[in-house]
């Protein structure tokens, strides 16, 4: 349970702490309010969670007898429940800056997070680079403190990893979650109203907005807004007002605040475009990314999209097609998902030869379907025959994939 106590000066949330068996009220930090000294920085661990604790808890010493021996870990844990982006790890001293305080003096390692998106997502080292450089700008302060995080476009063709990035991402940036709004549910004009509750007099007033009531309770929230052209307009104007204002006003809450959000606004515009203009001029499936056709792709999204919604944009990124070698490694990395539960849940080692990846990427139509068309070839040709094998032979210790011909097969070893 949280009960939230929210002011426009000064926030702070109360939670349970279950050691006292009581609420206590943890300070919500912005960045101005909480700073390491460049020239005295905590020496451990343990001197960093006494910091947090004293700048998030008013007195906590006359709170907690012992704070300074068994609670810490507890009050640090209940600190960053509120305060995610304060966990030790993503914090770093700026020395030589100045007087600057808040986010100018703490920021996530973006070196390491743009290498863990890379190995996740194959193929987009472009769209991977503009993503970490808007969200760069946005934790050193480059934006008007009511606006989200981060506002991108991906656009491409289906199975490129444009909402995979997302998924990603959230899975990579500690206290963020993921939230999706399919704009294929909100076509007609009286559905944008599920985004943000009913008006007043309707049906499930007093219930609010799904999405309202997600971003109210978890601030930090990754929202894709998926293949987004298909909304109808009012949905499209809700977006241009969490761009423009940073708000949403919800039936049941009021005012919903979008400055911690990050929006990933994903779409299939321009792909057409694209296909007509290579099959008139001869182009085969190779052309991919080597002949510079952003301009159709712009032109396509100006069409679909209000000028507005575009210009208020961080970035849009248009992701690469997908190549043979691209598929062979998202195969890669199925293969290794599956290496990595079957190790983690039976004890079982799983391995393949180096064929294997190949002859997946022949049995997949990748070039109609991307990356999706490889997850199920990896679900049809290794994942079913390895369930049937596991399900007839208890005892296997160790499996084996390999090509016979064209042919991918199991053994045990």
């Amino acid at each position: 349970m949280v009960v939230s106590m929210e002011q426009e000066e000064a926030k702070s949330v109360q939670k349970y702490f279950e050691p006292l068996d009581k609420f206590v009220g943890i300070r919500v930090m912005q960045g101005n309010q909480f700073s390491l000294d460049e020239k005295d920085p905590p020496r451990n661990a343990r001197e960093y969670k006494k910091l947090l604790i004293e700048a998030c808890i008013d007195n906590p010493q006359d709170m907690v007898s012992n704070f300074a021996n068994s609670l810490v870990d507890d009050l640090y844990e209940l600190c960053l429940s509120v305060n995610p982006g304060m966990e030790l790890s993503l914090v770093s001293v700026l020395r030589g800056v100045g007087a600057g305080r808040g986010s100018e003096r703490l920021h996530s390692n973006f070196g390491s997070l743009e290498r863990k998106l890379n190995d996740c997502i194959v193929g987009q080292r472009e769209a991977v680079t503009n993503l970490v450089q808007v969200l760069k700008r946005a934790s050193i302060g480059l934006r008007e403190k009511h606006k989200p995080r981060a506002n991108i476009l991906h656009a491409g063709r289906t199975g490129v990893s444009k909402t995979e990035l997302a998924k990603a991402l959230a899975g990579l940036l500690p206290g963020y979650r993921l939230y999706m709004v399919n704009g294929s549910e909100l076509g007609s004009p009286h559905e944008y109203a599920n985004l943000i509750g009913s008006p007043r007099g309707y049906v499930g007033f007093d219930q609010g907005g799904t999405l309202t009531s997600n971003v109210l309770a978890h601030s930090k929230t990754i929202v894709v807004w998926d293949e987004f052209e298909e909304a109808h307009q009012k949905a499209q104007s809700l977006l241009l007002q969490v761009f423009d204002e940073g708000t949403l006003t919800d039936s049941k809450h009021g005012p919903v605040s979008f400055r911690d959000t990050i929006n990933i606004v994903t779409t299939n515009i321009g792909t057409k475009e694209v296909e007509r203009y290579c099959a008139r001029v001869g182009f085969t499936s190779g052309w991919r990314n080597d002949c510079g056709f952003r301009d159709l792709y712009e032109k396509a999204l100006n069409d679909a999209f209000h000028d507005k919604l575009i210009n208020r944009l961080d970035m849009v990124s248009i992701f690469n097609d997908l190549n043979a070698s691209d598929c062979q490694e998202i195969a890669r990395l199925g293969l290794r998902k599956i290496q990595g539960v079957l190790l983690e849940n039976r004890g079982l080692q799983f391995n393949w030869t180096q064929a294997v990846p190949r002859e997946i990427v022949k049995y997949a139509e990748f070039e109609k379907f991307g990356g999706r068309g490889i997850k199920r070839a990896v679900g049809k040709i290794v994942e079913d025959p390895l369930a049937d094998m596991l399900e007839r032979e208890k005892d296997i210790k160790k499996v084996k994939v390999y090509c016979e011909g064209e042919k991918i097969c199991l053994k045990r070893e």
